[in-house]
């Protein structure tokens, strides 16, 4: 299909972007093929006029997950069983409604982290081969050193068990492991673990909480940090001699501060996660954005609002936050000559909103039209959280009185 998106208002996803008025923006299939003034011919084109809506890149979610709908549980601690899932096709249903909801809300591409990856890989596949609508998913294989209560997740107890392992995701296609390490697990077979993967041609994502973890990582070879901990000087010195990046993951932490029995563990991560970006950003080691959809308080529909905690924490413009949230994420997955920006050649990855996202994030949550690979979705209609959206929004408030 070729569309003309005709009486566009462009956000080109660029660090500077600025408002490019009355342009019209040519699809062909799934890419974009043009960016031309309005008095360009648009015979040949189903034309679609945007009344000067905004039109800006698909967002890019570094961390999300797709087992859980995000409430809040009021005490109750969500349990990792699998009688929680009581068939593989629910499971299934569900994955693929949270994917798409994903969409809707504007994420046209996503890593998602790999809690329950049998659902993932099929609603990814689903995805490509076009039986169904939804974002750009790379999924991973959860991996950790140590017992877990949740079953789902892989636990590596030697070399050789680990390497079977790793054939096993390569059979899979599995795009990219995630390692959950902390300080006490064996060293030697992480370092293992990082080097296979990549000999496997899989990239490796780390959880860490602690600057010891931390450090195992980064001497290890991870190609991205996912929350963080306090970082010394020898921490940054392996970032910037390595290719590694930091995804700052503020919402889950956000999710623990809002609740009672929490807050005070939240307050903790908080902080360090702030600390954390702070240092990177003093020494430019690359940072990305993730969402942690599924935790507690984060939902599948509102990466607006981890940009928004970035704006607050980071004292950062609108613009900046944006960038990141697009281009700048595309590159620190090497996908930033295909997506990330509205250009020639690229994926048609396009969202619309009638408000201007420079003056206010929110203008996100509220999306006129989708586009994933020239793929049109008109007026995303998504069945919010009243409770919970209330909550976040107080929660807001809270934190913009209090400067926390």
């Amino acid at each position: 299909m070729k569309y003309a998106l005709i009486n566009a208002t462009i956000l080109d996803g660029t660090r500077d972007m600025w408002p490019q008025h009355n342009m019209i923006i040519l699809t062909n299939d799934e890419r974009i093929e043009a960016i031309v003034p309005d008095t360009y011919d648009t015979k040949g084109y189903l034309v679609i006029d945007l009344h000067h809506a905004y039109v800006m890149p698909g967002l890019i979610d570094l961390h999300a997950h797709l087992y859980d709908s995000g409430t809040l549980k009021k005490g109750k601690a969500f349990s990792f069983a699998k009688k929680v899932f009581p068939s593989d096709s629910y499971r299934l249903k569900r994955t693929e409604n949270y994917a798409r909801m994903h969409l809707e809300s504007g994420v046209t591409t996503m890593r998602v982290m790999g809690n329950s990856e049998s659902c993932e890989l099929l609603v990814r596949d689903k995805i490509q081969s076009q039986m169904m609508l939804g974002p750009r998913m790379l999924c991973a294989k959860m991996l950790a050193f140590h017992p877990l209560i949740d079953e789902r997740i892989d636990v590596v107890q030697s070399y050789s068990d680990m390497m079977k392992k790793l054939r096993s995701y390569r059979h899979k296609k599995i795009d990219f492991l995630t390692l959950l390490i902390d300080d006490l697990d064996n060293e030697e077979l992480i370092r293992s673990t990082i080097v296979e993967a990549h000999n496997h041609h899989m990239s490796v994502a780390v959880q860490v909480h602690s600057s010891y973890a931390l450090a195992m990582a980064l001497n290890n070879g991870a190609d991205s940090i996912e929350y963080g901990g306090a970082m010394s000087k020898s921490h940054i010195n392996r970032f910037q001699m390595n290719p590694t990046f930091e995804v700052a993951i503020f919402s889950p932490l956000i999710g623990k501060y809002m609740q009672e029995d929490l807050k005070d563990e939240g307050y903790e991560l908080i902080k360090q996660m702030v600390s954390c970006i702070e240092t990177c950003n003093a020494h430019r080691i690359e940072v990305g954005i993730g969402t942690g959809s599924s935790l507690e308080g984060v939902t599948h529909y509102n990466m607006w609002r981890e940009l928004a905690y970035h704006k607050h924490f980071f004292d950062l413009t609108n613009q900046e936050v944006l960038y990141m949230a697009t281009l700048n994420n595309a590159k620190q997955i090497g996908l930033e000559y295909v997506i990330g920006s509205i250009e020639a050649g690229k994926y048609a990855d396009l969202i619309v909103m009638e408000e201007n996202p420079l003056e206010d994030l929110s203008a996100l949550s509220s999306l006129s039209f989708v586009m994933k690979s020239g793929h049109l979705l008109r007026h995303p209609k998504i069945e919010k959280k009243k409770e919970l959206e209330e909550a976040l929004d107080q929660m807001m408030d809270t934190l913009n009185a209090h400067n926390l």
